[in-house]
């Protein structure tokens, strides 16, 4: 029960643009203490960021770079057990921001609270953060590197009550995941070997896959339209992560990715046909999960 969580807010699409860091740290359940700072990335700030958390390039002008702020953030996670939502993001935000800047890794375990949720309680609509931490009537403000960090924070100690576990071996064995971890110069996640290849022409070279990534042999189908990226290069990141790209919803559809703006529709009441279909297989018990763009893109 002792962990720490972490969010990152970029200001871009680099991962290497980090503009806010959020911390929070959990001693027997409790959380005991909080780090949170805007982080000037030295890099440019896309609007499509800014409209998602509000942090502004004149917000961080005076604020620490992360080569100045490192040695607090590595003091506060090294040899702990750190947890993220969707911490395939967050960890690769992390690994980017210290290669720029010629940084060994801190030395940390790591899970995710979305892998967990999702293996945990099978029967959500989906996983995203807000959604979980309104399923717990926790409120907080998205986005937000210090609120994300806390609502990961409790989201995990629900899992904790649950599962009536008490330690992340219990709780990590129930759902069939290992902890990731980082060296100096390097991490390891639970890999394999795989190929694997996909509709409409989409195909990988690449071999070796991270097995517990959350699209590893999953198929993901889209509706709507994306703004960061065209259909066929969303499709082309799910394949070349070891998933399978779905021309339409069927059995084997594991997420529907919609459109940001048609997400919005969605939640006022209009339904695409991919969404009808979703939405019915759900309720026919399907595992399948509805996720707006950027929860896809932190998914990558």
């Amino acid at each position: 029960m002792n962990f720490v969580t972490i969010d990152f807010e970029t200001a871009n699409s680099s991962r290497a643009s980090i503009c806010s860091i959020g911390l929070a740290k959990y001693e027997n359940g409790k959380l005991v203490q909080t780090l949170e700072t805007f982080i000037n990335p030295e890099d440019e700030f896309d609007y499509y960021n800014i409209e998602i958390h509000g942090i502004t390039e004149e917000m961080v002008k005076d604020a620490p770079t992360f080569i100045d702020y490192y040695p607090l953030l590595s003091d506060f996670i090294e040899h702990h057990t750190v947890l993220a939502h969707y911490a395939a993001f967050d960890m690769s935000v992390l690994r980017h921001a210290c290669n720029k800047y010629s940084l060994d890794y801190p030395l940390f375990k790591y899970s995710c609270t979305y892998q967990l949720s999702k293996k945990l309680l099978p029967n959500e609509l989906n996983y995203k953060l807000n959604s979980l931490a309104a399923k717990y009537q926790y409120e907080f403000t998205h986005h937000d590197a210090l609120e994300d960090a806390k609502a990961c924070g409790h989201v995990l100690l629900k899992l904790f009550e649950e599962t009536n576990t008490n330690s992340f071996i219990d709780l990590l064995s129930l759902a069939d995941l290992s902890l990731g971890e980082h060296f100096s110069d390097r991490y390891r996640p639970s890999q394999t070997k795989f190929y694997k290849s996909s509709r409409m022409d989409i195909t990988t070279t690449v071999t070796e896959f991270n097995q517990n990534h959350v699209l590893f042999n999953k198929t993901v189908t889209f509706t709507g339209t994306l703004k960061s990226m065209v259909r066929k290069e969303a499709a082309q990141k799910v394949v070349d992560l070891g998933g399978i790209y779905g021309n339409g919803v069927t059995k084997n559809t594991a997420f529907l990715v919609v459109g940001d703006y048609d997400l919005t529709q969605f939640g006022a009441g209009f339904l695409s046909s991919k969404m009808k279909k979703a939405s019915q297989l759900k309720e026919q018990g399907q595992n399948i999960e509805i996720v707006g763009e950027q929860e896809f893109l932190k998914m990558l």
